[in-house]
């Protein structure tokens, strides 16, 4: 980051780790953490932090134009297209002018997926649709920025992660193993609310999870992960405001 932002806002901060880091990042910088949870006890809790415990559907308790730098991750599978509008109304209205959002989403289709991933795929899209959620929201991002007419979208950027230990560099497989570990909990914690969903039997959801894990490796499946940068614009001046 090239400069110090004097305040920071983490949108639905969870256990708050990514706000701590920072205000130890940035001793100088007040760091604002808002979520609907409370974060736990944290040894240690820098002085510049502080958390909010708030639903972010509701207007936040913040004053307009007072933040400098604010990160949002991870929130789409949670939003549905009329609750995105809120959030980055918010988010435009907190942000000072000049100021900078950073966003950093995860599509929800799996990459170079197998046949049983394809079929978890479509029931998957299928319960978002009927949430009036978009699937496919990373690959419109852009354009939501953009009609907002508020921001000027700076950079977007993606990663491929490997998911399993596929892939040829060390790196990569360390990447894919923790990647695998993570869609393998994800199913598992899932496990009762899909069996019922889908009308599978417990045995033939557990049979569908260990066939979908060794297809990662044979389909050398991978996910993929966005990171856009965007800015208010400043306020134009008196001065460069055309004569009338």
């Amino acid at each position: 980051m090239d400069y110090i932002p004097k305040t920071i806002l983490d949108i639905d901060t969870g256990n708050g780790i990514w706000a701590f880091e920072m205000a130890i990042e940035y001793p100088s910088s007040r760091v604002i953490g808002i979520g609907h949870r409370s974060v736990p006890d944290q040894t240690g809790r820098p002085s510049n932090l502080e958390y909010i415990q708030a639903d972010v559907h509701q207007p936040w308790a913040l004053d307009s134009n007072s933040v400098d730098l604010i990160f949002q991750r991870a929130m789409g599978p949670t939003l549905t297209t009329k609750e995105w509008d809120h959030i980055m109304a918010e988010n435009i209205r907190v942000l000072k002018p000049g100021g900078y959002i950073e966003w950093v989403e995860c599509d929800v289709m799996h990459h170079r997926p197998g046949p049983i991933q394809q079929a978890f795929d479509q029931y998957i899209e299928q319960e978002w649709t009927s949430k009036m959620m978009d699937f496919y929201y990373t690959t419109t991002f852009d354009q939501l920025i953009e009609n907002t007419g508020q921001l000027d979208l700076k950079n977007h950027m993606t990663w491929d992660i490997p998911i399993g230990e596929w892939h040829e560099e060390i790196h990569g497989k360390q990447l894919g193993f923790i990647n695998q570990d993570l869609q393998k909990a994800s199913y598992r914690n899932k496990k009762p609310y899909y069996t019922t969903a889908w009308n599978m039997t417990t045995d033939d959801y557990d049979t569908a999870v260990q066939e979908l894990l060794l297809e990662f490796e044979d389909y050398k499946s991978f996910s993929r992960f966005h990171c856009w940068l965007a800015r208010k614009p400043t306020l134009p001046t008196s001065s460069s405001l055309p004569p009338l």
